[in-house]
C-alpha cells in the first residue's frame, strides 16, 4: 500500500509516494500542517531524493541497522533503535540504506506550520537540520500522541492534534535550527484578550474549534498562544474546551429533555458515540445513565 507522503526523486527527476509495505494507521487529514502514518514492511534502499515536507521517522519495531547521507551533511550510519528518531529536512537532498523489517511511526511537517509557530525575522523559512537515531523523549511523545488521537478518531475534534503539532514544531524549531522560538511572557491580570476568547469558545462552543483562530483573536503566534492560554487558563485550549464542553452536557442533561445526539451536537461533539466515550471517560458514567441519576436524585428531593 502506498503512503500519502511524497518524495521527489532525483534519478527518475520524478514525484513518487513512498511504498512501505503495509500502512496500518493513518490520520483523517484534519491537522493543518501535519500529518501522520504508522509503516510495517522491509527496510529498502531508497535512491537520492528530497522530501517536500520535513519528515520524522521514529522506530517503533526492532532494531534496523541503517546508513543515510543528506547533501553537505557527512554520512551517518549505524542502528537504528526502537525508541529513536530520524528527522529529514525538507528541501535536503538525501539518500538511505536499510537493512531488516521496519516499523515506524511518520510525521511530516510543512514549513508553513513552522513558520506559523515562530515567523521568521527576515527573509526565509525555518531550516531545520538533519538528525539521525536520536533519543528525544518530547518528539516521542507527541508523536504517540497524535497516533493514540488518530486511533480514537479525534473524538474532541482537531483541537487537540493543533496543539500538539504546535508544541512540537516550537520543539523542532528549538532544539534542531539556529532559529530560536520567542520567550512566553507572564500573563498580564488587566489583560482582556483571555476573557474576549473565554466568550468566543462559549458562544461557538456547538461547532469544531481551531487553535490558530483562537490564536488570531488574541494576536499571537501558534505556540506562543498556547503556552500563554495555559498560564493564564490553568488549562491547555484543548483541555479548556473540553471541560467547557462536558459541562454544558451536564447542564443539559439534567435541564432539558433533548435527546443525547441533539445534546451532543449542541456541546460540539462529532457524534453521539464520540459524545458518550468522551463523557464517561471524562465523568465515570455514560450520559443516559448521569441523566438518569439526576432524574432519581430530583424525585427524591421532592418527596
Amino acid at each position: 500500500m502506498d503512503s500519502l507522503v511524497e518524495r521527489y526523486d532525483m534519478t527518475t527527476k520524478q514525484r513518487k509516494a513512498f511504498t512501505p509495505g503495509h500502512v496500518s494507521l493513518t490520520d483523517s487529514g484534519q491537522w493543518p500542517g501535519v500529518r501522520l502514518e504508522v509503516w510495517d514492511g522491509p527496510s529498502a534502499e531508497l535512491p537520492e531524493s528530497v522530501l517536500f515536507q520535513h519528515g520524522l521517522a521514529l522506530n517503533i519495531g526492532d532494531p534496523v541497522a541503517s546508513e543515510i547521507r543528506w547533501a553537505g551533511h557527512r554520512s551517518r550510519s549505524g542502528v537504528f533503535e526502537q525508541g529513536t528518531m530520524t528527522l529529514l529536512p525538507a528541501g535536503v537532498p538525501y539518500r538511505s540504506r536499510s537493512r531488516g523489517h521496519w516499523r515506524g511511526l511518520t510525521l511530516t511537517l510543512q514549513s508553513e506550520l513552522l513558520d506559523a509557530v515562530a515567523p521568521p525575522r527576515g527573509a526565509g523559512t525555518a531550516e531545520l537540520l538533519p538528525a539521525f537515531a536520536v533519543t528525544d523523549p518530547y518528539v516521542w511523545h507527541a508523536a504517540h500522541s497524535l497516533a493514540s488521537d488518530a486511533r480514537d478518531g479525534s473524538p474532541t475534534g482537531a483541537l487537540f492534534g493543533e496543539t500538539i503539532a504546535a508544541g512540537l514544531a516550537a520543539h523542532l524549531i528549538r532544539h534542531y535550527s539556529a532559529r530560536r522560538s520567542r520567550p512566553i511572557d507572564a500573563p498580564d491580570p488587566s489583560d482582556r484578550r483571555l476573557e474576549r476568547i473565554r466568550e468566543f469558545i462559549l458562544d461557538q462552543l456547538d461547532r469544531p474549534l481551531s487553535l490558530a483562530e483562537l490564536a488570531a483573536i488574541a494576536e499571537m503566534e501558534l505556540y506562543t498562544f498556547a503556552k500563554w492560554f495555559k498560564r493564564a487558563a490553568g488549562a491547555s485550549p484543548h483541555q479548556y474546551i473540553l471541560r467547557a464542553r462536558i459541562q454544558r452536557a451536564r447542564k443539559l442533561l439534567t435541564s432539558s429533555s433533548g435527546g443525547l445526539s441533539d445534546i451532543a451536537l449542541e456541546c460540539g461533539f462529532s457524534s453521539h458515540s464520540h459524545f458518550t466515550t468522551t463523557f464517561r471517560r471524562c465523568v465515570g458514567v455514560t450520559p443516559k445513565d448521569y441523566r438518569a441519576r439526576a432524574s432519581r436524585a430530583r424525585t427524591a428531593t421532592a418527596r
